[in-house]
């Protein structure tokens, strides 16, 4: 192993931090399936600032009771790996153009 690392070129407290950082449990585990259970509850209607607010707002104490307090960059982020997006709204067509003259 310490030739492979030599040849590489990396030092040993490299190789051990990504190898730790691999084996450590995912912290968002929980996170992830709060966002999906508001996110499925909503019909996929829900962006991630009504997520992060229905995480925040005083009904869900479960939330806050399992230390469970989101950031909005956090749902976001959370989201994004999920594949999931809230709905927009398309706007509508108007063709009036005013009075020509």
């Amino acid at each position: 192993m310490s030739r492979l690392l030599i040849v590489a070129g990396l030092p040993w407290s490299t190789f051990y931090y990504h190898v730790n950082r691999l084996a450590a449990p995912d912290r968002n585990q929980s996170a992830r399936a709060l966002v999906l259970k508001i996110y499925h509850q909503h019909k996929g209607r829900y962006s991630y600032r009504h997520i992060r607010c229905q995480c925040q707002d005083c009904w869900l104490r479960a939330c806050r009771n399992e230390g469970i307090l989101l950031n909005g960059k956090t749902v976001r982020k959370l989201m994004k790996e999920l594949g999931i997006s809230g709905l927009s709204r398309v706007k509508k067509y108007r063709s009036y153009k005013g009075e020509q003259g």
